[in-house]
């Protein structure tokens, strides 16, 4: 068994039937081997399996660490659903399961085949460490938990796939910086296109569930919503797509301008 970082298949010599490993980023695998006795010898078997483990940054504080099975789950199905968009793309028939698939390409094509999956993995990396860092990126993040809406063996199509990600922001109040008592917790909702993130486009959905910690809650609520969803509005119509961390930024100084008038930019 040979093992590659990162490689182009250009053939298999007609003596040699052992496999070529393949690890990709994100911990996923390909096993490269030739195709069956029962196949064409022109073509060439491919086997994949997504990683199912996470490992949380270091600094991490341990709200977030607690959610590291989760990003291993998530991370798992966002490799499988690249995995189905790339053989969708190359239009061949997957043997699928939940986290392992294979198929049988040309050889000619598995150079192209392979770059395309490692876009995806990157992709994906992406994806992870940009929710694993956020609460190091925006301090008021104290929770968040994200998981795959879709089905991640017939995921061939774009747009047929989400985010779901919630997230608790503790903002402090203008006394002190560590008094629960003088602070304002939110708890909202984003669900976005697992494609497209950590980019938020304007058919994603942001939802206040509550607010917690201060005077008229509802109200609140009620201000930080629309306060969040005119920001959304005034990226989409200048043009410009909003990032996962800028809609927290927005998010947070709407808190900010609800609860703390005085303090809001």
């Amino acid at each position: 068994m040979r093992r590659f970082q990162a490689c182009g298949i250009i053939g298999f010599a007609e003596d040699d039937a052992s496999p070529v490993i393949v690890e990709m980023r994100g911990g996923a695998k390909l096993c490269i081997e030739k195709a069956g006795p029962d196949q064409d010898p022109s073509l060439i078997r491919v086997s994949f399996v997504a990683a199912t483990a996470a490992v949380a940054p270091s600094g991490t504080s341990s709200a977030l660490t607690s959610c590291s099975d989760t990003f291993g789950r998530l991370r798992s199905a966002l490799l499988m659903h690249g995995w189905n968009r790339a053989i969708a793309e190359f239009g061949v028939v997957s043997e699928a399961a939940v986290s392992t698939s294979n198929v049988a390409l040309p050889t000619e094509e598995m150079t192209r085949f392979f770059c395309r999956l490692n876009l995806a993995a990157l992709r994906v990396a992406d994806q992870i460490r940009v929710l694993q860092s956020a609460q190091s990126d925006v301090r008021e993040v104290v929770l968040l938990a994200a998981e795959f809406r879709g089905d991640v063996v017939s995921g061939a199509s774009r747009g047929d796939a989400s985010l779901s990600i919630t997230i608790t922001l503790l903002l402090h109040g203008p006394n002190t910086a560590s008094d629960e008592l003088d602070a304002v917790r939110c708890v909202l909702e984003l669900v976005t296109d697992a494609v497209n993130f950590p980019h938020i486009s304007d058919s994603s959905e942001v939802r206040i569930r509550r607010v917690t910690g201060a005077a008229d809650a509802r109200g609140k609520k009620a201000v930080i919503e629309a306060g969040l969803q005119g920001w959304h509005d005034v990226c989409l119509e200048s043009d410009r797509v909003p990032t996962f961390l800028e809609t927290m930024d927005g998010a947070v100084k709407a808190m900010r301008h609800a609860a703390f008038p005085s303090r809001s930019d």
